[in-house]
């Protein structure tokens, strides 16, 4: 501990005025230790720090202790049990007008003098700019009017969380209690302009069989929720809070990119959201990694769900810079070289032109905005502290894209329109946006707004009906068919000499038949109708692997990943070859699964339910690391043979019946089996069993088939990467 400055009395230092002495003490004061270890592991150790000169300086004499005592105070802690002691306190030191952050700790979640509405008495002495609340996630759920699901909250093992809320002015004045009694959660007690949630890790689950399936608890899987509710009930105050934020940091360690989904699903809900950043891995230094993997989990699991996450992120980020007023995304990754590596090519592929990337370096930590030349990326070298961290930063730019000395110059006043709604060149502003055929007929063309992008597993299922089994299968049959053949005469047969698409399918069904593979081909719309000849050549780039068991299955995937990956290495080492890579880079690849639910209901039939989803969560994993590994020219569509829903008769809704019948109770939040609905069945529980619901967790884009009034209907239930939910459209056999 440094030894404390000892003044003499009367002493020059005392003698000197105040506004010298405060300029002399403000180069003792530091930022609070709290922001340099917020994205840590949270804890309430982040509000210690080994620099005491300030205080010291205080205790030499009473003249530095009041000259002093208004910085020292600046940045406060203070626990939940003892908000009244310390309130006191300030008031009757007359220090509230200086506080301007506080960090407030709560430890026990049963303990009944942590209350959850601390804030209003707290925020009717004291005006912070930021408030830090670091508290086990049932308390930040009650204080923020979130219902927290705890029943997994042992898989996880994190005790606490941390969120960080801030305004952009103070206004010295804080608002009577009674005014503050009104507002039922923090979020409505100022006009918060950002808004950083630390959510603590998820390793310890990777431990667990099926560990997919377990909720981490936090307010998340609630404001996530909320974006599937239409109409969005406005009284609810989250919703009003969360569209005033204009910053979102998020923070956790390796959380399951399915949980990523809801976040950004409430990101969604952000409608003034200006910049968005992001941390899905441990800090430098942190060896939780290192410790959790000698346990039972499998070390490649929490890289996947990262890589996976950032994938739906970065379709996020994209269609929020088109249609929202995003302009800036930090991927506070990029800081490790492994994972700069494995994330530059999926943010690279998805985000388009209208991102703006820059490169600086620091420079005695001075930013020379007019001196910055322009890369494909910008990495942001900030030094803080004695830590050196560097993250990725893209701005959303609607300007031209040239690059000049001069691009950090004041805009000049013919940009001004660009502050104004700008329409949407490409998408339609009328009500027929719910259509479903543009997408169809253009399958794998438009990867920034269709229902089918590379990348991606898209999953085909039929609605379970006894009496019309066959007809549907054929009607499943005749759409994926469909959409195959109009890709499989865009392509040249001449780029590769090997296969391109894989068909795994059972033997016994016939739906992918080559006889019925050529009609579909001979039958799509095409520029120039092919001819047969040039349609079997065509046929040549397909391979048909029939399979009897689900063994054969996993082989033959397994054959398919191997041609993949070396398909992989051949193309990277041509283009390391040759400035501009080949035509190679056109090719795309198509894998195709048909029945893999009838095949695992085999295994469960001949073994055991614990058997037949371990197994098809094993293919399902390695069918997402595939896309996510050649997603610029992979497409995975998986056509369950078996169905969806139970055994029915052939009853529907309309939507605007649906909306009718549904619980306005049980409307805010949807479980984890009832959270994908048909507009057309309502009432139809699409997955009703484990099974299912583990076969749905490994599908992106999943579309429903079903007959609505004799009319053949194809719908979008489920779309993570996307915003297609509830597009839908009747099928016709010349829709494409």
């Amino acid at each position: 501990m440094p030894h404390a400055i000892m003044v003499p009395q009367g002493s020059s230092l005392e003698a000197l005025p105040n506004e010298l002495l405060d300029e002399i003490i403000s180069n003792l004061s530091y930022p609070p230790p709290s922001l340099a270890k917020i994205h840590q592991p949270p804890s309430s150790t982040i509000v210690k720090s080994g620099t005491r000169d300030l205080k010291n300086l205080s205790c030499t004499s009473s003249r530095l202790l009041e000259v002093t005592r208004p910085r020292l105070f600046t940045h406060v802690c203070f626990d939940l049990r003892d908000v009244d002691e310390f309130l006191s306190f300030i008031s009757a030191s007359s220090l509230a007008r200086h506080v301007s952050s506080t960090v407030v700790k709560g430890q026990h979640p049963s303990d009944d003098r942590e209350d959850p509405f601390w804030w209003r008495r707290a925020l009717s002495y004291l005006d912070p700019q930021r408030i830090t609340v670091i508290a086990p996630p049932s308390f930040i759920g009650k204080m923020t009017g979130a219902q927290i699901f705890e029943e997994h909250s042992w898989a996880f093992q994190a005790p606490l969380q941390i969120l960080q809320l801030e305004q952009e002015t103070r206004s010295f004045d804080p608002p009577p209690l009674s005014h503050l009694e009104k507002r039922s959660t923090l979020l409505e007690a100022r006009s918060w302009s950002s808004l950083l949630f630390n959510e603590s890790s998820s390793l310890k689950a990777y431990n667990h069989y099926e560990y997919f399936l377990f909720q981490v608890p936090s307010l998340f899987n609630t404001w996530g929720s909320l974006a599937y509710v239409r109409p969005r009930p406005q009284k609810l105050t989250s919703l009003r809070a969360l569209s005033n934020l204009t910053s979102f940091r998020y923070t956790a360690v390796f959380p399951f990119y399915n949980h990523v989904k809801l976040v950004l699903n409430a990101v969604e809900l952000m409608e003034n959201l200006r910049s968005l950043s992001v941390q899905l891995a441990p800090c430098e230094g942190d060896k939780a990694t290192e410790l959790e993997q000698r346990g039972s989990m499998d070390p490649s699991d929490p890289w996947m769900e990262i890589a996976t996450g950032y994938s739906l992120i970065g379709h996020s980020v994209s269609d929020l810079g088109s249609r929202g007023s995003l302009v800036e995304f930090c991927a506070c990754d990029y800081a490790f070289d492994p994972l700069r590596t494995e994330l530059s090519p999926i943010l690279e592929d998805i985000l388009d032109d209208s991102w703006k990337p820059l490169y600086t370096q620091p420079l005695l930590n001075i930013w020379s905005k007019t001196t910055m030349p322009a890369f494909k990326t910008r990495w942001l070298l900030c030094q803080e502290q004695t830590v050196q961290e560097a993250i990725l930063i893209l701005q959303y730019s609607n300007m031209a894209s040239t690059s000049t000395p001069y691009s950090s110059a004041p805009a000049s006043p013919s940009l001004a329109h660009f502050l104004l709604p700008q329409p949407k060149h490409g998408q339609a502003s009328t009500p027929g946006t719910w259509d479903l055929k543009d997408d169809i007929c253009k399958a794998f063309k438009s990867p920034a707004h269709s229902v089918f992008r590379k990348g991606t597993v898209i999953g085909f299922s039929k609605l379970r009906n006894q009496a019309k089994e066959n007809d549907d299968i054929d009607f499943l049959g005749q759409v994926t068919r469909s959409i195959l053949a109009a890709q499989l005469g865009k392509t040249s047969t001449s780029s590769i000499p090997n296969a391109k698409t894989y068909i795994i399918h059972p033997a016994n069904l016939d739906i992918f038949s080559p006889q019925r593979l050529l009609e579909s081909l001979l039958s799509a719309s095409q520029p120039s109708a092919l001819s047969r000849d040039e349609a079997i050549s065509h046929l040549d780039t397909v391979q048909l692997i029939p399979v009897f068991d689900m063994a054969a299955a996993v082989q033959a995937i397994n054959e398919v990943s191997d041609t993949l990956h070396r398909y992989k290495g051949e193309r990277e080492s041509q283009q390391a070859r040759q400035a501009e890579s080949t035509g190679n880079n056109d090719c795309s690849f198509f894998l195709v699964i048909a029945g893999l639910d009838t095949l695992t209901e085999g295994v469960v039939r001949a073994s055991s339910t614990v058997r037949g989803t371990a197994i098809l969560s094993y293919i399902l994993r390695t069918l997402t690391q595939l896309s996510r590994m050649h997603s610029s020219y992979l497409s995975v569509m998986l056509v369950n043979t078996s169905g969806v829903g139970t055994m029915t008769s052939d009853t529907h809704v309309t939507p605007g019946q649906m909306q009718q019948r549904r619980n306005p109770r049980n409307n805010l939040l949807f479980s984890r089996e009832d959270g994908l609905h048909s507009i057309f069945h309502a009432s139809e529980k699409l997955f009703p069993s484990l099974l299912m619901r583990t076969l749905e967790q490994g599908i992106d884009a999943h579309l429903l088939l079903s007959t609505v009034k004799s009319a053949h209907v194809v719908e979008v239930i489920k779309d993570r990467v996307g915003n297609g939910v509830g597009r839908w459209c009747t099928w016709d056999k010349r829709i494409n």
